[in-house]
């Protein structure tokens, strides 16, 4: 039986504000990695002059600025239209790849601010929607599906952050080629070793990341 995969969307004026309180804690990280994260232009002010230690109070008045609850209802219809089509390609394709993703249901939160897409375990994923299609969104949800899916096993064997990018990347394309994307990984990065061990191994995800570690 193929395991169907579903989404539910939220967002709120309060998930705004602890994307933007969690960014702020990330800042130098996300600049380090060569990220940019987007934020409230008055929150973007306060920076430049008094740093990034900012309250919540301040954070929520720069939002209320900001929140346009419309656009995020109607963003939602169609993202929940487009992943119809998405989830059953994915549910297909994993049945073909002799694959199951953990859990069956994962929570989306919608925001304009920080990076592209983030994810904390065990079912949560934050999408930047500012500017994108639903397409898009649903291509960055699936990203952070198997994100969430081989993080166990990043963290048990401690990868690096560009080779589990690579290995996310690899699995998104041979899931799904029509809609999958490969990031830039800087060139600093050994990732033919990756590709090899996910060339060799796949689709025991866990002898590809165990083989990348040993590396």
């Amino acid at each position: 039986m193929k395991q169907q995969i579903k989404i539910k969307i939220n967002y709120s004026l309060g998930l705004e504000t602890e994307r933007i309180l969690s960014t702020l804690k990330k800042i130098e990280w996300y600049r380090e990695k060569g990220y940019f994260a987007s934020l409230p232009y008055k929150i973007q002010e306060i920076i430049k002059n008094e740093g990034n230690e900012i309250s919540p109070k301040v954070v929520i008045d720069a939002l209320k600025q900001e929140f346009n609850q419309k656009v995020y209802d109607e963003l939602s219809s169609l993202v929940y239209a487009e992943w119809g089509n998405v989830s059953g390609v994915l549910s297909e394709n994993l049945e073909k790849n002799q694959l199951t993703l953990i859990p069956d249901l994962y929570n989306i939160i919608f925001t304009k601010y920080g990076v592209g897409g983030s994810y904390n375990l065990p079912d949560q994923i934050i999408i930047n929607v500012n500017n994108k299609q639903a397409d898009e969104i649903c291509r960055t949800i699936v990203h952070e599906i198997f994100h969430i899916n081989i993080e166990p096993l990043i963290e048990k064997y401690d990868i690096g952050h560009w080779e589990k990018e690579r290995i996310v990347d690899l699995i998104f394309i041979k899931i799904m080629p029509e809609v999958g994307f490969i990031q830039k990984i800087p060139q600093e990065i050994n990732i033919g070793e990756v590709d090899q061990a996910f060339n060799s191994y796949f689709p025991n995800l866990g002898k590809i990341i165990k083989t990348v570690a040993q590396s």
